[in-house]
């Protein structure tokens, strides 16, 4: 099995692993695809690269953020994108300011994630 094959059938896992006990279960699992991918505006266009790590919790408690002190609060998401957004996970893709006139402010967090400042992997 190649490592991108194993990569992908961890990150499914960890995915539907989160939706036990969850509210709707297609909401819950497409705010999980977004916010892997960095799909603030939920429109399929991811803004990460390969070998970011991102620290990712939800609201139930079912996965515990790991409070790494590289890492801050980067975003919540609902199945619809970003809901709210403190950094980029990768600098110079996209600015806050672009970010917030492209995507209008969004309410109900249903998954959150922690990452580095945009800078390092």
């Amino acid at each position: 099995m190649s490592s991108v094959t194993t990569w992908a059938l961890a990150a499914l896992a960890g995915a539907l692993h989160e939706l036990a006990g969850a509210g709707s279960m297609r909401s819950t699992y497409n705010a999980c695809v977004r916010r892997v991918r960095a799909d603030y505006g939920g429109h399929g266009l991811p803004y990460t690269e390969n070998g970011r790590q991102i620290d990712v919790y939800d609201p139930l408690g079912i996965q515990q953020p790991d409070l790494q002190p590289s890492q801050a609060f980067e975003a919540g998401w609902n199945e619809r994108g970003a809901v709210c957004v403190h950094h980029l996970r990768v600098a110079g893709r996209l600015a806050l300011a672009e970010l917030a006139t492209r995507h209008p402010q969004q309410h109900g967090a249903l998954v959150f994630n922690r990452s580095n400042d945009g800078s390092a992997p």
